[in-house]
């Protein structure tokens, strides 16, 4: 059976790509034929040409070329209804990842120094695009599913009547809702005015080291290629205004992390090492998405940004610590973390405490560097374990539903 897929693939976003590959590597041991549609807008692939390094973005491509089976480019909903029809699709998966994201005009504005500036809505961020599967209704009847979707901070409230409307409709084109957190649980029963109110259920990534057809780099591969000791824990900041420690916060934590046996390490965002520091070993662009994946695997700890490293840890037993640069910042000094993925997985996993927010200008007080390196050396594995091992089990239970909805 051919399987669509269509999702955040190529896009220079660690995360985003394996959680892709977790999808298409699951579908293919189980006996399926993935396919994932090539969209990626015009307007989406200029912004990240903007910045992010041109290395990285050939790093990331050559990730989508050598593991995942891409259609031709689609540009446009109408080159998805051709794509489909030429592969003769059977079922479609969107998701996961945050394909259900919507920019109000209030989130648009940007309060500025020179003045309040309103940011353009990309293609993947307004409605309706493919995400939403409006398109289906040129295409012969297919199941098609929404899994583990996410709305990345959507301040759906905000969004007007007539709009709501023609959302919930687009919903309902489903044969299968599943989100990856309650914030969309919330959003989608809003939408449709309490129709659907779908599961929560995993991020893909959490079945990765069982799903996984390639080789996840071995240790040994690893600290060899980066020169890198055995016992090293990774720092990893964005460089977009949400830096929230400095350079005497880094060298005063290798400082304690030198004490109990382990190097510090920079690693790179997709736009490569942002913050300031002077640690001894640096990590930076081109790196390739399994490479990322494998040095979080083998470390004695991550901390910084973003949902994937969190997830990547929770789902190897290591320790991390969130700066967390999610939720959804009103008039730049208070942050509502309900809205915050990571906010929402760490309330499920137990581990709360290992997380601060990384936004707004009022609460936020730059965490001890004592502190955060006691949370990594003290950090519970075994419940860690207890609680990946849970989440896999919901993850295959949610991948099974989904094969009887696309079989049916």
């Amino acid at each position: 059976m051919k399987i669509g897929i269509l999702t955040y693939h190529a896009v220079s976003n660690f995360g985003a790509q394996l959680q892709v590959l977790s999808t298409v590597s699951y579908l293919k041991k189980n006996g399926y034929e993935p396919i994932v549609v090539n969209w990626y807008p015009s307007d989406l692939e200029q912004y990240y040409i903007k910045c992010i390094p041109q290395e990285q973005i050939k790093m990331h491509n050559e990730f989508v070329n050598k593991y995942l089976p891409v259609t031709k480019l689609c540009r446009t909903e109408e080159d998805i209804v051709t794509v489909l029809s030429e592969k003769q699709i059977e079922g479609l998966i969107i998701g996961s990842d945050a394909v259900l994201g919507y920019q109000t005009f209030r989130s648009r504005l940007k309060i500025r120094k020179s003045g309040i500036r309103l940011a353009k809505k990309l293609a993947n961020r307004s409605y309706p695009n493919p995400f939403w599967g409006n398109f289906l209704l040129h295409l012969k009847p297919m199941p098609a599913v929404l899994m583990s979707v996410s709305s990345q901070n959507a301040e759906y409230r905000q969004i007007h009547t007539s709009l709501r409307n023609k959302m919930g409709v687009s919903l309902n084109f489903f044969n299968y809702i599943s989100v990856r957190d309650d914030w969309t649980q919330v959003m989608v029963r809003y939408l449709t005015r309490g129709k659907i109110f779908p599961k929560v259920t995993p991020d893909p990534v959490f079945g990765f080291n069982n799903n996984i057809i390639t080789q996840i780099p071995p240790q040994s591969d690893i600290l060899a290629k980066y020169n890198l000791p055995e016992k090293y824990i990774l720092l990893s900041f964005k460089d977009d205004g949400t830096g929230v420690v400095s350079e005497k916060w880094i060298d005063r934590f290798e400082e304690l992390a030198k004490e109990s046996d382990c190097a510090t390490v920079a690693l790179c965002m997709p736009e490569g090492i942002g913050f300031k520091n002077n640690l001894k070993y640096n990590i930076d662009v081109p790196l390739c998405p399994l490479h990322w994946y494998a040095l979080i695997k083998y470390s004695q700890g991550y901390i910084g940004h973003n949902m994937h490293p969190i997830i990547v840890s929770l789902h190897n037993a290591i320790p991390f610590f969130s700066f967390d640069n999610y939720g959804i910042v009103q008039f730049k000094y208070f942050v509502n973390s309900r809205s915050s993925k990571i906010f929402h997985i760490l309330k499920e996993a137990g581990f709360q405490e290992y997380r601060c927010s990384a936004l707004g200008k009022l609460g936020y007080k730059e965490p001890a560097p004592k502190m955060v390196l006691d949370h990594i050396l003290n950090f519970d594995k075994e419940a860690c374990r207890e609680f990946s091992d849970k989440y896999f089990e919901r993850y295959i239970k949610m991948m099974k539903e989904i094969e009887k909805v696309l079989k049916a």
